[in-house]
C-alpha cells in the first residue's frame, strides 16, 4: 500500500474550464474543456508528493483507494459548537465529496494508475476539521467478482449474464 499526503484539492468548479469556438469547417460552435493553472499545478504537485511518497510506476492492475479529506477547522469553532452542539461540523466549509474523488482521481491519472477505471474499490471519508488537507491510500487488488465469476449463486456459471445482476433474472 502507498499512502500520499496532499495538498486540500482544488474546486472541482475550478479544475475543468470550457471554452466554446466557432470551427469554420463545420461551421458549426464546439465546446472545448482543458484543465485550469490551478488544475495544472495540482497535478504537477500531486506527482511530485507520489514521487516522494514511493511511487515510481503506475498500478498496472485494479485499485483500492481511500481519500481521507480534512477541512480547516474555523477560527470560531468554539462559538460553533456553544451554539450547535450537534450541529456544528455542518457548518465547516469543506468540498462535495464526490467533487474531491474526481478531481483527484484524473490528478492520479497517470501517476498512480494508468487510468481511473483501474479504482474498483473507492472512499471518500471526511475527517474532523484541522490541518487543512488530504491523505490517499492506494493498494492493488484482485475484486471478489474477477476471483470469483459465480459472486452470486444465481448465475449460470458463466462470468457474465444478460442483466449484469444474476439477482435480477428469472
Amino acid at each position: 500500500m502507498i499512502r500520499i499526503d496532499l495538498p486540500y484539492p482544488p474546486s472541482a468548479n475550478h479544475y475543468k474550464l470550457t471554452r466554446v469556438y466557432y470551427d469554420k469547417a463545420t461551421r458549426q460552435h464546439k465546446v472545448m474543456w482543458y484543465l485550469s493553472d490551478e488544475a495544472k499545478a495540482f497535478k504537477s504537485e500531486v506527482g511530485w508528493l507520489a514521487k516522494a511518497a514511493g511511487l515510481r510506476t503506475p498500478f498496472a492492475g485494479f485499485v483500492r483507494v481511500r481519500m481521507y479529506l480534512t477541512p480547516q477547522c474555523p477560527k470560531d469553532v468554539t462559538d460553533l459548537v456553544r451554539k450547535s452542539p450537534a450541529g456544528w461540523a455542518l457548518k465547516v466549509r469543506s468540498h462535495d465529496v464526490g467533487n474531491v474523488e474526481k478531481v483527484v482521481s484524473d490528478a492520479l491519472n497517470g501517476i498512480a494508475w494508468l487510468d481511473d477505471r483501474q479504482v474498483d474499490d473507492l472512499r471518500v471519508i471526511r475527517t474532523e476539521p484541522g490541518k487543512r488537507g488530504l491523505m490517499v491510500e492506494i493498494e492493488e487488488f484482485v475484486p471478489d467478482w474477477v476471483k470469483q465469476p459465480t459472486l452470486f449463486p444465481e448465475r449460470s456459471g458463466t462470468p457474465c449474464t444478460q442483466d449484469g445482476f444474476g439477482v435480477l433474472a428469472g
